[in-house]
């Protein structure tokens, strides 16, 4: 079977200066080099446009959107200290099964992080997270929800969402399951002789948007990534088949 070519760094910035560069991570490339020795992280792909690049921040292999990478030492510098004194905005797109009315839902479950990338929902161990969610847009079985995190634990809108019983749909690791034409589709029969491949690929979340002082400015930036193709068709057959 052909491999989808993997699209050029240049193709994913959204904004470039001398200081930052604002990426749209494509779902299924990881942030950094996996342990499989692949080579095509955006880590990687970023060095080589730039060899100071530092990446901000990370995102999982299937989490989609925008990314900031510096272009020096400082400028890396003055991003994270945003982070850390909470003053870097995110917005996140997340689909989670099931009619839900949210309007800035709080939930603020402690994650613990017990390190090989292994973390878990625990109030006696954890640190402190919190999440706002907000319904975006109702289906007949799911929902579009927005996502704000306050804090930025690590998996922590995935978490927040499995402790409220809504995990993201397609993520597999924390209980999400995969949407099915034949779930949506009357009289949609898949063929005899294979099984039935899920609509979506990988689990369902974006990272929208990102607001922040960019260096040398005195006013808020916000730079906005459009949803991967993969979200759009699910988003596309919800709303033809749904409703």
């Amino acid at each position: 079977m052909k491999k989808n070519k993997r699209p050029s760094f240049q193709d994913l910035i959204l904004f470039e200066d001398d200081d930052l560069i604002v990426l749209n991570k494509p779902s299924g490339i990881s942030s950094l080099a996996d342990r499989d020795g692949d080579k095509s992280s955006i880590h990687e792909m970023a060095k080589s446009y730039w060899p100071d690049a530092i990446l901000c921040h990370r995102l999982d292999k299937f989490t989609s959107g925008v990314m900031l990478v510096a272009k020096s030492e400082a400028v890396y510098r003055y991003i994270t200290l945003k982070f850390q004194k909470r003053e870097v905005h995110k917005t996140y797109l997340t689909l989670v099964e099931g009619r839900q009315d949210f309007h800035n839902k709080l939930v603020d479950f402690r994650i613990y992080n017990s390190g090989n990338g292994k973390v878990r929902l625990d109030n006696a161990l954890g640190k402190p997270a919190t999440t706002y969610f907000s319904t975006k847009e109702q289906f007949r079985h799911y929902t579009l929800l927005e996502c704000q995190p306050i804090t930025g634990r690590m998996h922590q809108i995935r978490l927040h969402l499995l402790s409220i019983g809504l995990p993201v749909v397609g993520d597999q690791l924390y209980l999400g399951r995969d949407i099915l034409l034949s779930n949506l589709k009357r009289n949609y029969k898949p063929p005899i002789d294979q099984d039935e491949r899920p609509v979506n690929h990988g689990f369902l979340l974006h990272a929208h948007a990102i607001e922040f002082v960019m260096p040398g400015k005195e006013v808020l930036s916000r730079f906005e990534a459009p949803l991967n193709p993969g979200f759009e068709v699910v988003l596309k057959l919800l709303r033809k088949w749904d409703v």
